[in-house]
């Protein structure tokens, strides 16, 4: 009995590990490309910091079946809610506006289809 209560544990523990990996895979790939948009000076750099994050995002999701999880952290809305505002901020003429969404879901289906 007391194996089996240590192994649950034990599969608790590594669920939250995993979890909390892959939401920090997602919060830096946001904070880096956001930083990256602090040096865009057209909209050209902000489709390839754009292009670089999406790939970024899909690899995460590749790597962990179980991303999904890890959108509820509220740090990882955080950070693509700053990522967000700075690309609306680093383009011109609500250039944005026409770009695909960096969320993970996006970038399953941007990346699968080129």
């Amino acid at each position: 009995m007391k194996k089996l209560v240590i192994f649950q544990l034990l599969i608790a523990v590594l669920m939250l590990v995993s979890c909390s990996s892959t939401g920090s895979d997602f919060i830096s790939a946001y904070e880096e490309a956001t930083k990256e948009l602090e040096t865009a000076t057209s909209n050209d750099d902000c489709d390839k910091i754009h292009d670089k994050l999406m790939h970024r995002l899909y690899e995460i999701t590749q790597a962990d079946p179980d991303w999904e999880e890890a959108l509820e952290d509220d740090d990882v809305k955080n950070a693509y809610t700053e990522w967000n505002e700075a690309l609306k901020n680093a383009t011109t003429d609500n250039y944005w506006f026409g770009m695909v969404f960096c969320t993970p879901e996006c970038a399953i289906d941007y990346c699968q289809r080129k």
